[in-house]
Formats: structure tokens, sequence, C-alpha cells
């Protein structure tokens, strides 16, 4: 019985092992969205407070773990059904560009101090604007494999799905941060970045499906 645990855990790490080198090309992008992902997330952290060495460098790494985990299931589900991968492959791009809208964000809170009202606004649809370019360029060549061509249909298609997206996230960002109040002892800062985070969300779940039925629907 022993002898068979082994022999079953061993074909099971076998078979992981292979599919990870039989999708190699993916395997490498997952890793080096993983370490920019975490590494840009340290940037909220800091400026919420945060900034002990010690303390970032946990977190750099349970960033990493999250994200490469994320991947590797993705990878092993999608022997059952390929659109695990694709989940999986979205999940680390949404991650990406939040964590790009993050350190953007931030660094604009620090910068010049606005952290609510217009001010607030405004860098959140700028920060909006630069994510939204990383995520269009990551998910048509990589999540989603839609090719080279960039057609006047899909890019309008694109287009319209992220005005969509754009009203979602900075509205539901500045209705929290404008309209209700932060909780006893949270600064504007934490407020602010909890806002962001609640209204990618909302977002990431409207674009994943837009995306994969209208936007990028021919791959």
């Amino acid at each position: 019985m022993r002898g068979a645990n082994l022999y079953g855990n061993f074909y099971t790490k076998s078979a992981m092992l292979n599919l990870i080198f039989k999708n190699k090309p993916d395997t490498i992008v997952a890793i080096g969205i993983s370490a920019a992902l975490s590494l840009l997330l340290l940037v909220p952290l800091f400026s919420i407070g945060l900034k002990s060495f010690l303390f970032l460098g946990g977190a750099f790494v349970v960033f990493l773990a999250l994200s490469l985990s994320t991947f590797l299931i993705g990878n092993a589900l999608s022997v059952r059904a390929p659109v695990f991968l694709q989940l999986a492959k979205f999940a680390l791009v949404g991650g990406l560009s939040t964590a790009v809208e993050l350190a953007l964000l931030n660094l604009l809170f620090l910068i010049f101090g606005v952290t609510e009202g217009l001010g607030f606004s405004i860098f959140k649809t700028f920060t909006f604007g630069i994510a939204l370019v990383n995520s269009y360029i990551f998910n048509k060549y990589w999540s989603f494999g839609a090719g080279v061509t960039v057609t006047h249909i899909e890019f309008g298609k694109f287009f319209l799905s992220n005005l969509v997206g754009l009203a979602l996230n900075v509205g539901t960002a500045s209705f929290i941060v404008n309209m209700l109040q932060s909780p006893y002892m949270v600064s504007s800062a934490q407020w602010a970045n909890f806002a962001v985070v609640i209204a990618v969300t909302v977002t990431m779940t409207w674009n994943f499906f837009s995306y994969k039925f209208l936007v990028f629907r021919h791959s």
C-alpha cells in the first residue's frame, strides 16, 4: 500500500512537471509577471505606513507565492478544461494591472498629498488608463492569444468595453472615497487603497466576460 502511494505521488509530481515544461513559455511569462506585481505591490504598503524591511520582504514572498500558485493551479486544471489556464492568465494580468495602478496612484498620493475629492478621481482616471494599456497588451497576446493584428472592429469593441470598465472602476472608487466615511483609525490613504481594490474587483469581473465573449471572441 505504501509503495502504491509513493508511486501515485511520484506520478502526480511527474505529470505536473511535464505540464509545466510543456507550457514553458507561459510559465516563464507567469514568473515574470508574478515577480513584477509582487514588487509593485510594496509601494502601496509603504505608502500606508508599513515600512518595515522585514515586513515588506515577507509580503513580497507571499505575493509571489500566491501569484505563482494561481498560475500552477490553472495550468494543472487546464488538462480538464483549457478555460482554467486562460482564467489563471487573466487573473495574473489583472493582478499586474492592479499593482501598476496602485503603485502609480500611491506615488501620486505621496507627491501631491491628495487622497480624496476631485483630485482623487482625476488620479484614478489617469492610473486606470495606464493599467488599461498594460491589460490590453497582456490579455490580447497572452491570456486570450488573439493574434498580432489589431483590427478596427476589435479596437472598437475594446474601447466600448473599457468605457463601461472606466465608469465602473472610477465610479466605484470615487463613491467609496467621497461618499462613504472611512472607519475610525483608518487613514485617508488606507481608505483610498481599499476603494481601489473594491473597484478593481468589480471591473475585473466585467472585463473577463467582455474580453472573452466580446473583444477577443474570435480567439
